[in-house]
């Protein structure tokens, strides 16, 4: 019998992804061109550079009309989140939630759910969750149904949950890492709201030295920082059906060991939440 889940961490960005989770590359209204005076946003936020996504895609919003600054505005919620702002990833996400795009409105919904779900809100995050996945295709969609059934079950409505972890496998793509996860639900055992692993309530944070296209790149990053003493891991990660290879650093229950590793990795390294672990 599925039991109720006492709290949630909000491993995911996220991530959708941070989440994994909702990464952004492969969003269907991509404007031509995404640059703003300072740099390209999605790119940026594609490779875990959040802080540089952030601040040009909201200078970029401020300037940007009809589905450019949509495309602007998804960007800073999404990096506000990856972040942990969510005061300011609500800000920017929540208008776009009814964006006439499917891709906007359901990667805003998916965000929202989850920072609604890592707050308890469990009715509001089944909502959420549930809408994101009937916008999105593919495994957004199945990761917004898995969460989803996740809100369910910890609403103790086993067979809501049962129906959306079935929806997400109906909609399960090319994910592994995905399959495992909603495998594990399906059985009934570990799952945490957001993709954690266990119900402590706490978040595994993560210093993430960047996201990279192949894994040799990712590998000769990982041995650079093995040559100044500091041990990384290589994850593998999907965004829209593409393979990245994050170097990640750690893990921790507290943004402040979080930041003083960061400070000894340097360069353009960020604290995020350890998804796809």
């Amino acid at each position: 019998m599925n039991r109720p889940l006492r709290s949630f961490n909000r491993s995911s960005a996220s991530v959708f992804a941070m989440l994994a989770l909702m990464a952004l590359a492969g969003c269907s209204s991509s404007p031509t061109s995404t640059k703003s005076g300072s740099g390209d946003y999605v790119a940026q936020y594609a490779s875990g550079q959040y802080s540089d996504a952030y601040n040009n895609a909201v200078q970029a919003a401020g300037t940007l009309r009809g589905a450019k600054r949509d495309q602007a505005a998804l960007t800073a919620g999404l990096s506000a989140h990856a972040l942990n702002r969510d005061a300011e990833a609500i800000r920017w996400l929540a208008p776009l939630e009814t964006n006439s795009d499917p891709g906007v409105a359901g990667k805003s919904s998916a965000t929202l759910g989850l920072i609604a779900q890592g707050r308890g809100e469990h009715e509001t995050a089944a909502r959420l969750l549930t809408k994101a996945s009937n916008k999105l295709t593919g495994d957004e969609s199945a990761r917004a149904a898995m969460y989803a059934g996740d809100s369910y079950r910890a609403l103790n409505n086993p067979s809501e949950a049962t129906r959306m972890y079935k929806q997400a496998e109906q909609r399960l793509a090319s994910d592994a890492n995905l399959r495992m996860m909603l495998t594990e639900r399906q059985r009934g055992g570990g799952a945490v709201a957001g993709g954690g692993a266990t119900s402590s309530g706490t978040r595994d944070l993560t210093v993430q030295v960047g996201a990279f296209r192949d894994r040799a790149t990712a590998d000769r990053e990982a041995k650079a920082l093995a040559q100044r003493g500091v041990t990384a891991r290589v994850v593998p990660l999907q965004r829209d059906g593409q393979q990245l290879w994050a170097v990640r650093v750690g893990k921790f229950t507290n943004r402040t060991a979080a930041e003083n590793i960061r400070k000894t990795v340097g360069g353009k390294a960020v604290i995020t939440v350890a998804s796809g672990e």
